[in-house]
């Protein structure tokens, strides 16, 4: 028999190496950056901004092998406002279907999941939809940077109330949802879908019963996709959306480009469409890259949180980024949202745009900034 020294360490052991297959990882991104806005032809406003090239924030992630391929992990993510110390959703910012969500710690991404090196991988919580996901791939700014399409998407910004009126809960994120993700032995081929069966949903705080997929293909040089989704709206039609993108990498210059188009039909009235488009591209200069895009949304379908069918607008912008090493970097961008008609959405930061664009044929929102970003 065993004595009591060796049972203690085989015990020590199993417990060693059960620590030995699993991982537990810290990670984050503060982004701070000095900017000024211009709306109109009123006067500058000048601050300390969060999230110039990324939105800064704090997570945890972990993995467990179970061997044979099989993989258990979990992922929580939560924004942090660096420029305050504050978390979750600044005072006054709604988000998301007009729904406060400064309540939820880990609103940035809250998932378990279970994967398979040939099976793909099953994840639940909240985590972006399909179709945003796609969105921000081809967009050089990635939804959220300092010129992200999430300034001019559904004619308004993704804190207005809900895209095209709809009062939608899920458009970037979505609760309480089920996904599916392949692996990566497709041959390049790779799809991800997503349910949810919107909990709780009603038109006060949201609707967020969905369902959404993505499809793509993608070598060392390009990479294609296209994505779709659906919420369900008591009383109305449901809130649909469907894009598409591509980007190709020629090592001297990545280019992509997107098209992205919602529509809602609320009871009794005419279908609302936003229709949004954008082109980027980076050019690798020294120890950083140039980067530039050029977006345009169209709204149609009558009045719309106030707009009309002629109230677009195109937003211009150029950066560079500079890598001081693998993880600091500093960033300059300069900017230009030209709003037509009624529209009067400005860069973040500057004066409220209803009451600081000065006269109204003169809807222009011009933005600066420099900062300087940290990943750990």
């Amino acid at each position: 028999m065993m004595n009591k020294k060796t049972l203690i360490a085989l015990a020590a052991l199993a417990v060693t190496a059960a620590h030995a297959q699993s991982s537990v990882t810290l990670f984050g991104v503060v982004d701070l950056a000095v900017r000024a806005v211009k709306n109109g032809d009123g006067g500058t406003t000048k601050a300390v901004f969060d999230g110039g090239a990324n939105a800064s924030r704090l997570g945890f992630r972990g993995e467990e092998d179970l061997g044979d391929g099989l993989k258990a992990g979990f992922w929580l993510e939560m924004p942090v406002f660096a420029d305050t110390g504050g978390g979750g959703t600044p005072a006054g910012i709604v988000a998301q279907g007009g729904a406060q969500i400064g309540a939820k710690l880990f609103q940035r991404r809250a998932t378990v999941s279970l994967s398979s090196r040939t099976l793909g991988e099953i994840r639940l919580g909240r985590d972006f939809d399909p179709s945003f996901l796609n969105l921000g791939t081809f967009d050089v700014y990635q939804c959220t940077g300092f010129a992200g399409d999430a300034n001019i998407v559904g004619g308004g910004s993704l804190s207005a109330p809900g895209i095209l009126g709809s009062g939608v809960g899920t458009i970037a994120r979505v609760d309480n949802s089920v996904a599916y993700y392949t692996p990566n032995t497709l041959g390049g081929f790779y799809a991800s879908a997503m349910v949810a069966a919107g909990e709780g949903s009603n038109t006060s705080n949201g609707n967020n019963a969905y369902r959404g997929a993505r499809l793509g293909w993608y070598n060392a040089q390009w990479n294609i996709a296209a994505a779709a989704g659906r919420t369900k709206v008591p009383g109305s039609s449901d809130f649909k959306v469907w894009n598409a993108g591509a980007s190709y990498d020629a090592k001297v210059v990545y280019v992509t480009g997107f098209v992205h188009q919602a529509t809602f039909t609320p009871a009794g009235l005419a279908e609302r469409k936003n229709q949004l488009w954008g082109i980027g591209a980076r050019v690798p200069v020294g120890l950083g890259d140039v980067h530039a895009t050029l977006q345009h949304s169209n709204m149609s379908g009558g009045n719309v949180n106030g707009l009309r069918d002629a109230d677009d607008v195109t937003q211009i912008a150029v950066g560079y980024t500079y890598n001081l090493s693998i993880r600091t970097a500093l960033h300059a961008d300069v900017g230009r949202l030209q709003n037509k008609g009624l529209s009067a959405l400005a860069y973040p930061g500057g004066t409220a745009a209803g009451s600081g664009f000065g006269t109204l044929a003169d809807r222009r929102s011009t933005a600066v900034e420099f900062g300087i970003r940290h990943s750990f």
